[in-house]
């Protein structure tokens, strides 16, 4: 973000990116469209999910727990993190 001198407002950056492959559930419901109050300026469009989007998230997700590996000391929290 960025913020104009002259109003003091601080602008929307776009953010684009892929998701990593099997990271996410995506939503199948219609497009929601998030508008900034101050301005009206569209801010971003995203699905609303059903209630089989948000069963198969939760079925997903207990599996990746269930699988473990969570377990990580701090060095490799860092390293994920920071780089």
């Amino acid at each position: 973000m960025s913020t104009d001198i002259t109003t003091g407002r601080t602008a929307w950056t776009t953010l684009r990116f892929p998701a990593p492959a099997q990271s996410f559930v995506k939503a199948s419901g219609e497009p929601l469209e998030s508008f900034d109050p101050a301005t009206g300026e569209l801010v971003a469009t995203v699905r609303v999910s059903t209630t089989e989007d948000v069963a198969a998230a939760v079925e997903h997700g207990r599996a990746a727990w269930d699988r473990g590996g969570w377990r990580s000391d701090g060095a490799q929290r860092a390293r994920v993190l920071y780089g």
